[in-house]
């Protein structure tokens, strides 16, 4: 007997759709066709039918089930024996996985309630993090190299005591609120960038090893972890940041609204495309033509507008603001590439520091005749040629430190900000060096610490530099019109950025 395609169907207990698939699969067969061509199956064929659906309830895909359709009962032994141990195989991945699921939800537990975190538990969210880690980096990088495997080798040693491990979960939670929102972050800066942790858990832009930085720059006393946010809708995320500090029993994440990142979102909905700087080679002509032009009015870092919430704070003397005399500066030298540009970011500070033009006027005429310490080693002379010999650096003081004592860079770190902030508290530590290095040495560092920057945050900000710069080549006209607008609106330059200093916090509210 026939039946209709609807009543086998319902016979079956199948769709009628998904007997269309298995006849398009040469699972099953029509009977033939009525005068209206529709399909009808023989009541023979139910059986069959049910078949099928046994096998795929047992897991078994439509193709496996064509080939066990084909052979006869005798021979499915070892078909079943496979899929056999194909489950067993999942449900010891399922129990794995809900025995980590349940640890890490011990250790949320505990985090929530402000708990102490025993050791073991500790390790496992680390070792979750990690995992974590690695898939974002795969996902921001394109894949992981053995290079970003040492380098996050060492990184993740800064993270290993509970109140490490504590900064690293928030960090972790701020972006997640970030990214919930659509919220546009900035680069990150201070010395943050150098942290590879950071970067696979969607902190800042920066891959810290396109840079040859140093992870335990972040080995600090107390951490603060300096990120910038969307200055319009920017105020949720710095209060949630306030809010997971709360929580912290060491560091601090400290958000701040920039106008910078507002203007330039604006800038792209103008041109309604939004541009992918990374995507541009850091020492093409229309990066580096303002600067070799000497033209970087409104190229950040460079044009620094003398009534900046930044600059009142710090008092910089005005001779060193707005783009005049730097323009002029650049327009005296030679600029090489825009790693060039970067050392001049970091030798150009506003600032009240005693010898800067000193320092500025060095920089220029190591361009022009070789520069060298020649009591270093040639290794350390070789990694001060990009900043055309010179230490410049925190991070080139470090080196230094590390060759001739053998310390471990924590403990190099130690030294460099101890004298950096004339701390009494490193005299012991100045002493030490004393008695371990050449006096050559140990001048070199006393004299350097005090002047040098942070390569991190100089990498991170030249970000934002590279993209005013591009803007002002390209869209010169868009990108001004698009900072007016934002000036005349909410009454703050494009250049301001935040700070906390001293009990004083900019931008934050």
């Amino acid at each position: 007997m026939s039946l209709s395609i609807g009543r086998f169907a319902q016979l079956a207990k199948v769709s009628p759709r998904a007997l269309r698939h298995y006849e398009s699969l040469g699972l099953i067969a029509a009977s033939g066709r009525n005068e209206n061509g529709y399909r009808y199956y023989s009541r023979e064929l139910l059986k069959r039918v049910e078949r099928i659906r046994n096998l795929q309830s047992l897991g078994f895909t439509l193709e496996e089930v064509q080939n066990i359709l084909r052979i006869s009962d005798g021979n499915l032994v070892p078909v079943f024996q496979r899929k056999l141990a194909e489950v067993e195989n999942e449900l010891r991945t399922l129990e794995d996985r809900r025995r980590h699921l349940r640890e890490l939800l011990s250790v949320a537990n505990r985090m929530s309630s402000n708990e102490p975190i025993p050791t073991e538990e500790r390790k496992w969210l680390m070792d979750a993090i990690q995992a974590e880690i690695l898939r974002g980096l795969k996902t921001r990088c394109g894949a992981i190299t053995e290079e970003h495997r040492k380098y996050l080798e060492r990184d993740l040693g800064n993270y290993q005591s509970p109140e490490r491990g504590e900064i690293v979960e928030a960090i972790k939670r701020c972006v997640n609120f970030a990214n919930s929102r659509g919220l546009r972050l900035g680069p990150g800066r201070g010395p943050a960038p150098a942290s590879l942790t950071l970067y696979g858990l969607g902190f800042g832009s920066v891959d810290p090893t396109r840079y040859d930085l140093i992870p335990e720059r972040l080995e600090t006393s107390a951490w603060d972890i300096h990120i910038d946010v969307e200055y319009e809708r920017g105020l949720e995320f710095v209060e949630f940041c306030q809010k997971v500090n709360s929580t912290l029993s060491e560091g601090q994440i400290q958000a701040f609204r920039m106008p910078l990142i507002d203007i330039t979102v604006n800038v792209h909905k103008k041109l309604g495309f939004e541009i992918d700087y990374d995507a541009i080679p850091d020492d093409s002509d229309e990066v580096l033509r303002p600067f070799k032009a000497g033209r970087i009015d409104k190229i950040f870092c460079f044009d620094t507008s003398p009534d900046t919430l930044l600059a009142r704070v710090f008092r910089d003397p005005p001779e060193f603001l707005g783009p005049d005399r730097i323009g002029e500066y650049l327009r005296s030298q030679k600029i090489y590439s825009f790693r060039d540009v970067m050392n001049i970011m970091a030798v150009w500070r506003p600032s009240s520091l005693p010898g800067m033009p000193e320092r500025i006027e060095r920089y220029r005429q190591a361009k022009l005749a070789p520069f060298r310490y020649p009591f270093l080693t040639q290794v350390l002379q070789d990694s001060l040629k990009p900043n055309f010999g010179l230490v410049i650096y925190h991070e080139d003081i470090m080196r230094i430190l590390k060759t001739y004592t053998q310390w471990s860079y924590a403990q190099c770190n130690q030294l460099r900000i101890a004298i950096y902030r004339k701390n009494t508290s490193g005299d012991e530590l100045i002493e030490k060096l004393r008695q371990t290095v050449s006096p050559e040495i140990a001048n070199l560092i006393e004299k350097e610490s005090h002047q040098a920057f942070c390569f991190p945050h100089v990498v991170a900000f030249s970000r934002l530099s590279k993209q005013t710069a591009l803007l002002m080549s390209r869209h010169r006209k868009i990108y001004l019109e698009a900072i007016d607008e934002f000036e005349s609106k909410h009454g703050l330059r494009w250049d301001d950025i935040g700070v906390r200093w001293e009990g004083v916090s900019l931008l934050q509210l």
